[in-house]
């Protein structure tokens, strides 16, 4: 009886000493969980980060591009397709541009019975702001602007709600990847006052300028290269 119960005391002890190896491994590799989800996080993190960077670079670089459509693929070289831009800038829109003020010409996407849509890099934002407040004096050709292929995804999701807020009365429009939504305003209210103040606008013109007449000004003011 004795050594029975001196059996079953051994494994309890030998059981007690498994449980709390057990338990200290169990501890060990919890540890060591929560080491590799904090790196993994780090490393998430720091990915974000760069995905933004990324974005911003791109953005940046299309910030001064426009894409025209519609214009039909005759050209053979380089230099007639970049002549046909300048002559729908400055004969169809009307914006005087020069082949300096045009930094690329190309033709994007694959070709097809369909004219090809094309590329254009401007060296000023400024040139490229005159030309979209023109680009409704075109009939059969439109431009849009060059957003990357992700935000244009992003656009396309944002139909949607764009519709809907428009329909309830609201003010919406998207603004490069971002739904801006603003509450239903007084038109006429706006009106006067958008009135009253170009006339104190214009008054305080003329008390501060009154040679204004033989003042000149830039045809296409400075813009900050941010987007849109």
């Amino acid at each position: 009886m004795e050594d029975l119960i001196k059996a079953i005391n051994e494994i309890g002890k030998l059981i007690k000493d498994t449980d709390s190896k057990l338990s200290a491994k169990i501890d060990s590799i919890d540890e060591k969980l929560d080491n590799f989800k904090a790196k993994l996080d780090e490393l998430k993190l720091s990915h974000d980060k760069q995905e933004e960077r990324l974005d911003y670079i791109e953005k940046e670089i299309r910030v001064r591009n426009l894409v025209l459509f519609g214009i039909p693929e005759q050209e053979k070289t380089y230099f007639e397709l970049e002549d046909v831009i300048l002559n729908t800038i400055n004969e169809d829109l009307q914006v005087e541009c020069h082949k300096s003020e045009i930094q690329h010409v190309k033709r994007i996407g694959k070709i097809s019975d369909k004219p090809r849509p094309i590329n254009v890099g401007l060296t000023t934002y400024c040139k490229k702001v005159e030309i979209m407040k023109n680009k409704n004096k075109l009939t059969d050709i439109y431009i849009k602007e060059d957003y990357p292929l992700k935000v244009l995804k992003q656009r396309k999701n944002l139909q949607e709600q764009l519709k809907i807020e428009i329909e309830v009365g609201k003010k919406a429009f998207i603004k490069y990847n971002k739904l801006i939504v603003q509450e239903k305003y007084n038109m006429l209210e706006n009106v006067h006052s958008d009135k009253y103040s170009r006339n104190k606008k214009r008054a305080l013109s003329k008390e501060s300028s009154p040679n204004t007449n033989n003042a000149k000004y830039s045809k296409c003011p400075y813009t900050p290269a941010v987007g849109h």
